[in-house]
């Protein structure tokens, strides 16, 4: 019994609680950002927003050129209609005397036209300077008949074939001035502008060619001009 009791007290002994007890828990650390974290990108909205703006600009800046002209052109056609009144009541008034001025104009137009072709065949045989010469009388438009409208702008051309810009810049302006309408006035403005260039005005160029968008935007010369402006 005692034996036993010994040896009871002896494995009791022998069994020691630990030290002490490790009570921490692991905590997991804090998660950090990643390399890969998408970043959000940078916006250009500003920058866009400006260049529309820009643009917008320059158009109402184009309109209020060409609602000007408008006016201009307006008032030249409400002088023009003035005129023609006095000369209808002048012409009601001398009948007779008219009828007779008309046959000495017809007769007096035949040297016109001789003058003319005898310059386009000049011109087609790239005869330029001789082209000038026999274009004289068509400088400013002459009388404002086919032949010398048509007169006018191949003397603009011939100078242009010369590289002769001063010249090609009065006669294509005057050209447009006066006849607006023609279907070769886009053409005649844009040639402006050409000239403009390449004696290295070139801000005034694209003023010129800008006036060809917004006063022919669905002419050929308009489509040449916005080629330019880019």
């Amino acid at each position: 019994m005692i034996l036993a009791t010994m040896m009871s007290i002896n494995a009791c002994s022998q069994m020691t609680a630990p030290s002490s007890f490790n009570t921490s828990t692991h905590t997991p650390p804090l998660p950090t950002a990643s390399a890969s974290t998408p970043v959000a990108p940078a916006h250009h909205d500003d920058m866009d927003d400006i260049d529309e703006v820009e643009i917008l600009q320059e158009h109402v800046k184009l309109l209020e050129q060409n609602l000007f002209l408008m006016q201009e052109q307006m008032r030249a056609l409400q002088r023009q209609q003035v005129a023609l009144n006095q000369n209808m009541e002048h012409v009601a008034k001398n009948q007779r005397i008219h009828v007779k001025t008309v046959d000495i104009e017809t007769h007096n137009d035949l040297p016109h036209d001789a003058t003319y072709s005898r310059a386009y065949a000049q011109y087609q045989k790239k005869q330029y300077a001789q082209a000038i010469q026999t274009l004289k009388p068509y400088n400013s438009g002459g009388s404002g008949s086919t032949d010398a409208i048509n007169g006018m702008y191949l003397l603009m051309l011939s100078h242009k074939q010369l590289k002769q810009c001063e010249s090609t810049i009065t006669i294509g302006r005057q050209f447009q001035q006066r006849f607006p309408t023609h279907i070769r006035a886009a053409e005649a403005l844009y040639s402006v502008g050409q000239c403009q260039y390449d004696m290295q005005q070139k801000d005034i160029a694209r003023e010129t060619w800008k006036r060809v968008r917004v006063l022919y935007p669905h002419s050929a010369a308009a489509r040449m001009a916005a080629q330019q402006l880019r």
